[in-house]
């Protein structure tokens, strides 16, 4: 829409207000201009020339709009008139010092605009009365981290902050202000956490996000996770600043990667990527729900315009034939006549793999298919959305056989039984169902994890169930009593891959920091192997077979073979070594993400963030694969979908 500069360094800080067309952006320059949003011009400038005053690290509107606050790297909290620029106030404490002493990181209004809130390096949050002009009541603090942002709720309930140790801290404004100091935490992000708002009509939620490069959409009165925005759609780098639009449908994010990204608060889906900063974006803000302004190290500042995004977006997607947006799914039939195919357009596509041509669409998720299987002893597909719900349909007809509801959010892994009349789904809500596929029923829930259960498998005798979590854990259960059997627990980060063998004595586990473990569960002391050799996340995780060999693949697609008696490192690939070159179709319009087979050679294009190889290993060789179980695979590869003859 727009880019407009001024600054001679870095922009750190950024701010619109909510009653004139102005906003307000500070920089290393120490300097703090103020736009007109609409013809991009410089209003004013606000500069301090006394020598203590650095980098600007803040600035926040008053509700009013009359005001801006800024806080500096020396401690320095100033307020402007944002009709003239010039300083109206410095804060300090009855010994005319200065209320913080080192670097603000963040300084924020209450919704009455009588109290500035402000954090910094000393560890403290302190409590300024505009009104008063003097400390409003006592500091929080020292904590043993730094806190990076802090806002209040716009009923003015709550107050939060994100700290470096990992955590969100939420208090109620009224004990803050009466002195009774009971806090309650957050602890879903996995590295420091650079901004925290809520949403700015009800403060029914609250976003977060961290430089684990994750969005968090949480609930605010029980501080659970609605969604987590982050995977193949998410940012590739530190997110550094998160915001709700105005009217609460859309959360904006600004990105170490460059990008700004938009999502759906609804369903948690990645609505559009806007590029152009040529450094990281350090802030975003909503101007109206139409429009975005982000800030960048580049020194400059971009306004986007969200309609005419998202509709270049769809007029670029659409196809004669096939899907309209991106798909992020794939699934093989056992006997390699379909592709299942979802979008980001909500649907499913089968495909006839001998002709590449689309049989039919299957239209009923209202929000994107992120998984999607294929029944390994039927004509059954199975299909999971942030829209809750697990879909059971007929690959041959279309027909939408079941509509599994019941979880409370998104569906994120889904498994059919071997054998047995059932099928599974994991979800945010932090539940497993199990599901009896005839009937479309409920048969029962697994409950203990305590955050997003991802992946799900059966045992190959279907009387065990292994489901994998956010919460480091993965848990073995009896399906056919729901009774717990084992925790494998130890893990460092989320588990992305569960394995189990054949004869059901061997679980393997692949977690977030490239480490796989190997459990016996005949010895429920721990694992008796730890598989260190990937140095990024793992996409898989498998079994051979007979039981002897435990393959892991990583988002860069290294493959490492393992000895299951050892858990010695056997053979390293090259990617490039079991790649098969023969693509005798091509499905046009598909832009590949991840990939899922079954029993086949599956794989995303070098350095994408799909899930990766899964592939029988009975009889893996250095230089090739063969006797794969079944003759055709399907492989992402650009914004093609090749149906490929196996050898």
């Amino acid at each position: 829409l727009q880019v407009i500069s001024g600054h001679d360094k870095p922009i750190d800080a950024l701010a619109v207000s909510s009653y004139k067309n102005q906003l307000a952006s500070g920089g290393r320059d120490g300097k703090i201009f103020l736009w007109d949003v609409v013809t991009g011009d410089v209003e004013q400038i606000c500069f301090s020339s006394q020598a203590e005053v650095r980098d600007v690290n803040s600035v926040a509107y008053s509700p009013d709009g009359t005001r801006v606050a800024s806080g500096y790297d020396d401690g320095q909290i100033i307020i402007w008139s944002s009709t003239t620029g010039e300083e109206i106030e410095r804060l300090t404490d009855l010994d005319n010092k200065p209320i913080h002493q080192r670097r603000v990181w963040c300084v924020s209004y209450s919704p009455d605009g009588e109290i500035l809130v402000s954090v910094s390096d000393d560890c403290t949050i302190v409590f300024y009365s505009t009104i008063n002009k003097r400390l409003a009541c006592e500091s929080l603090g020292p904590f043993e981290n730094t806190a990076n942002s802090v806002a209040f709720s716009h009923d003015n309930r709550y107050l939060v902050a994100g700290f470096d140790d990992k955590v969100i801290r939420l208090w109620k404004t009224e004990d803050i202000l009466t002195g009774k100091i009971d806090e309650t935490r957050c602890g879903g992000h996995r590295a420091r956490v650079r901004s925290v708002q809520f949403s700015p009509k009800t403060s029914e939620l609250l976003v977060s996000c961290s430089d684990d490069k994750q969005v968090i959409i949480w609930r605010t009165e029980t501080q659970t996770p609605v969604h987590i925005l982050s995977g193949q759609d998410g940012h590739d780098g530190r997110v550094y600043g998160a915001c709700f639009s105005p009217d609460e449908r859309l959360v904006a994010s600004a990105s170490a990667d460059r990008t700004v990204r938009l999502w759906d608060v609804d369903t948690g889906s990645l609505l559009y990527i806007f590029e152009g900063h040529a450094d990281p974006t350090m802030k975003v803000a909503f101007i109206d729900n139409n429009r975005l302004v982000s800030a960048s190290l580049d020194k400059t500042i971009r306004m986007w315009n969200i309609e005419t995004a998202l509709v270049h977006k769809a007029e670029d997607g659409a196809t004669e034939k096939g899907h309209a947006k991106w798909v992020v799914s794939v699934a093989v039939s056992e006997n390699g006549n379909y592709v299942v195919t979802g979008s980001q357009d909500n649907n499913l596509c089968v495909w006839d793999a001998n002709t590449a041509s689309v049989l039919r669409t299957l239209k009923g998720h209202t929000s994107t298919v992120w998984h999607v299987i294929v029944c390994p002893k039927s004509k059954l597909v199975g299909s999971g959305s942030p829209d809750s719900t697990f879909r059971i349909w007929d690959i041959e007809t279309g027909a939408n056989l079941h509509i599994l509801r019941g979880h409370g959010g998104s569906v994120s892994g889904i498994a059919f039984a071997h054998k047995k009349d059932y099928a599974v789904s994991g979800s945010m809500d932090q539940v497993a169902k199990l599901w009896r596929v005839s009937t479309g029923t409920l048969v029962r829930n697994f409950e203990g994890h305590t955050s997003t259960i991802a992946p799900v498998c059966f045992s190959a005798d279907d009387t065990m169930l292994v489901t994998g979590s956010s919460d480091n854990s993965a848990r073995i259960w009896d399906v056919e009593t729901g009774d717990l059997l084992q925790i494998l627990g130890k893990h460092a980060e989320l588990i992305r891959a569960i394995s189990i063998s054949k004869d059901g004595k061997i679980v393997v586990t692949g977690c977030d920091d490239g480490v796989a473990f190997v459990w016996n569960r005949e010895n429920p002391s721990g694992p008796v192997h730890t598989l260190k050799r990937h140095k990024n996340q793992l996409r898989s995780a498998v079994i051979s077979e007979d039981g002897s060999k435990v393959i892991t693949t990583d988002r860069l697609n290294n493959i490492v073979v393992w000895s299951v008696k050892t858990g010695k490192e056997l053979e390293e690939h090259d990617p490039t070594l079991v790649r098969i070159p023969y693509p005798t179709y091509e499905t046009d319009g598909m832009q590949g993400l991840p990939l899922l087979g079954t029993g086949l050679l599956t794989k995303t294009p070098k350095g994408s963030d799909g899930i990766g190889f899964s592939v029988d290993i009975g009889t893996l060789n250095t230089r090739k694969l063969t006797n794969l179980a079944g003759d055709r695979a399907a492989i992402a590869e650009g914004d093609k979908i090749h149906i490929v003859e196996l050898a």
